[in-house]
């Protein structure tokens, strides 16, 4: 299973991030805000860039969403359709 996470420097969705990945999950990290830090995080973890591209979403079996990212763009826009 690879999961999305967007808005990984929030405390929740990097303790969901840490889970997934402990659970065996691929695990891809964005932020467009912050630069994401994976030292605590062991297992199959990759943090992407700060600038979205609709790639990212290629192989992705679920997104993970803060609630801060409008579902009118990107890149929850993309994950949507």
């Amino acid at each position: 299973m690879r999961y999305l996470f967007l808005g990984a420097s929030l405390a929740g969705i990097m303790d969901a991030a840490t889970t997934a990945a402990d659970e065996g999950a691929e695990v891809v990290l964005f932020d467009q805000e912050r630069p994401i830090d994976v030292s605590g995080v062991s297992g199959d973890v990759t943090a992407l860039a700060s600038t979205w591209s609709a790639a990212h979403l290629d192989g992705v079996d679920r997104v993970v969403t803060s609630p801060w990212f409008p579902e009118t763009r990107p890149p929850l826009s993309d994950a949507i359709d």
